[in-house]
């Protein structure tokens, strides 16, 4: 691995164990972060994070070992995994996302007025955007107890954590995965220019559409899809989503 000038020194390159991490020192004063993670559970993707820091040729030196990594020439080398495919994995392992279970929406770019020009307006619709664009989950409906230090004094959100915890129902909310059989859906996309008398009203599932319960005929909502995987991203033929689905005895009070 290395530039065109000179191959790196790797006989001190050691990897971390599980819960370590290491700086390796390399040429011209770029060093090397590695993380024995990939930020997906390890039942989904097993790798290691490295960030190239400390000078100017950090960014370059981090490509030319990332294209010597995933080269062809390299059989013993890693498996790239392209974004795509990173979502469907993190969303095959139930693992909640900043932007979709939690945190805010992405907001949509917007032409500026003469008066978010001048910055009189900015501040004041950034923060009805922010309030717009919520996602307004608590950990325990994400299965994020574990998180949750109980013996911490006042914070912001204890309230709501505390009202959860003292109710025997448990949270109004909570995450599910979510699988669509693809041999059972055939959607528009592929039935697309087919000659039928009837419209083919299936579309692929996406991020915010509802799901109701089965015949109801999309009376009874009961839940909200937060992260859609890749159609046929798992290897098999289906799609995996995440979807947040309301509590058991809320749906059969509407059922009543």
């Amino acid at each position: 691995i290395g530039n065109k000038l000179r191959p790196l020194d790797t006989s001190s390159m050691i990897f971390p164990g599980s819960e370590q991490s290491a700086v390796w020192k390399v040429e011209d004063g770029v060093e090397i972060l590695v993380v024995p993670t990939t930020g997906l559970p390890s039942v989904a993707c097993v790798g290691y994070t490295m960030a190239f820091f400390g000078s100017a040729s950090a960014a370059k030196l981090g490509r030319s070992v990332w294209q010597h990594l995933i080269s062809e020439d390299n059989m013993e080398g890693p498996v790239e995994v392209g974004p795509r495919e990173y979502e469907t994995l993190r969303i095959q392992a139930g693992q909640p996302a900043f932007g979709h279970e939690f945190g805010f929406r992405q907001r949509e770019e917007q032409p500026q007025s003469q008066n978010d020009q001048d910055g009189s307006n900015i501040r004041h619709k950034k923060q009805q955007d922010d309030s717009a664009n919520a996602i307004k989950t608590s950990p325990l409906e994400l299965h994020w107890k574990s998180t949750l230090n109980l013996e911490k004094g006042c914070y912001l959100g204890q309230e709501g954590v505390a009202s959860i915890l003292k109710n025997p129902r448990g949270p109004p909310r909570l995450l599910y995965s979510v699988v669509f059989e693809d041999h059972f859906n055939l959607y528009e996309s592929q039935s697309r220019g087919d000659r039928s008398d009837v419209e083919n009203l299936t579309t692929l599932p996406r991020p915010g559409q509802n799901l109701y319960a089965l015949g109801s005929n999309e009376e009874l909502m009961v839940g909200t899809l937060t992260s859609v995987g890749e159609a046929g991203g798992t290897g098999d033929p289906n799609t995996v989503a995440l979807a947040l689905v309301k509590r058991a005895d809320s749906i059969q009070k509407q059922m009543k």
